[in-house]
């Protein structure tokens, strides 16, 4: 935990945020941010606190750790950024208007 970087804690501190919000946030809002990353993955090539990241310029935060935690890994990385970026925000705020409603 030492090596990690302000820029990476703050970075799994946001993801853990998101990763809870279909308990406490309106899932309308969900969509929005869902939305909004996707705007921002499209204008900036990628997120934002992933290029402050000097260990992880060229690759988001699951894929850098993906790589870490299981080095020989075969995972296609076309796949997962849509499975991240497009699947994981609809589901979270299907989840949410599950929870909600």
């Amino acid at each position: 935990m030492s090596r990690l970087n302000k820029t990476a804690i703050l970075h799994l501190t946001i993801i853990l945020i998101i990763y809870s919000t279909p308990f406490w946030l309106n899932w309308k809002y969900i969509l929005i941010a869902g939305f909004i990353n996707i705007l921002q993955i499209s204008i900036f090539k990628g997120g934002i606190l992933s290029k402050y990241q000097p260990e992880n310029k060229s690759s988001n935060l699951y894929i850098h750790y993906i790589d870490k935690l299981f080095p020989k890994n075969s995972i296609n990385i076309k796949y997962l950024n849509i499975f991240l970026n497009y699947f994981i925000p609809i589901f979270f705020a299907f989840c949410a208007y599950l929870i909600q409603s």
